[in-house]
């Protein structure tokens, strides 16, 4: 068996109706997909093959449809939002200098991250790559694809002083522009809502 699933070369319903006795692979599923689920086929078997008797005694059998089923073993996996992961803007590496001599001196997470801007924190574990591609890279390339290019500009040093974090806040343009991206993004991922 080459695998076909609509095959009129051996399946007697579909030779009745194909119109041009082509065989063709047709894998068909339908899935009602949650946003922080992905699921990748396991195993794929081909099932109905069998034929049943029609005239027994002149040997004529047909087959019980003009396609063969398919038997699926699907992996499901809930994509976690991780503490370790975060969607963020980083400056040019060329500005990385000046914007490290001062974390060096009042960030103490200097030497673990990199400048950045969080832009959604948490963000997903990114751990299936095609899944990754096709449900979170994809998009949020197509999204960035269409948002104008901008310059962010730094006008304050801050800190909150409970937890030891300084930062360094946007002018009023800039905070514009990386709200409007967040929220584009917060709409693109819905079940980051959820988390």
């Amino acid at each position: 068996n080459p695998g076909y699933t609509f095959d009129p070369s051996r399946n007697t319903c579909a030779q009745i109706t194909s119109n041009f006795q082509l065989s063709l692979r047709l894998d068909r599923y339908l899935l009602h997909k949650l946003h922080n689920i992905s699921y990748s086929i396991e195993h794929l078997n081909m099932i109905g093959l069998e034929t049943i008797p029609i005239d027994p005694i002149n040997n004529k059998y047909i087959n019980q449809s003009d396609h063969y089923a398919l038997q699926l073993i699907i992996n499901f996996r809930i994509r976690s939002i991780s503490q370790r992961s975060a969607l963020v803007l980083l400056p040019p590496m060329n500005i990385w200098p000046l914007i490290e001599s001062f974390r060096e001196k009042y960030d103490p997470l200097f030497n673990q991250l990199p400048p950045h801007i969080n832009l959604l924190w948490p963000f997903f574990d990114l751990i299936d790559t095609e899944d990754d591609e096709e449900n979170i890279l994809l998009p949020l390339r197509l999204l960035l694809a269409q948002c104008k290019s901008f310059n962010i500009e730094i006008n304050e040093i801050d800190s909150f002083k409970e937890n030891h974090i300084t930062f360094l806040k946007l002018n009023q343009q800039s905070t514009k522009h990386v709200k409007q991206l967040y929220e584009n993004i917060k709409q693109l991922f819905p079940q980051w809502l959820l988390a």
